[in-house]
């Protein structure tokens, strides 16, 4: 993650291989899901720094998901894995 400027929060897409569900997502607070009924799960969440990022992977890792790919989002909607439907 670059250095930001106090305040600003930074995009990033997360795909795993999963049954979620809005409930677990909802509990894990920085994610959205996106779900494509062709693949994996696509979640998209806005952290504050690199330490808010990791703790949502270890808490996503814990519960025994997955992890596809982890990338930074220059603007919403600018992935190709952030296709699908808002869940939640």
């Amino acid at each position: 993650m670059t250095s930001a400027s106090p305040g600003r929060r930074t995009s990033f897409g997360v795909v795993v291989r999963a049954d979620l569900d809005e409930a677990l997502v909802s509990a894990l607070g920085a994610l959205r899901m996106r779900v494509d009924t062709d693949g994996p799960v696509a979640l998209r969440g806005e952290f504050r720094d690199h330490a808010e990022l990791l703790g949502a992977l270890q808490a996503l890792e814990a519960l025994g998901v997955e992890l596809v790919e982890v990338t930074q989002q220059d603007e919403p909607g600018s992935s190709e894995s952030d296709r699908g439907r808002d869940v939640g």
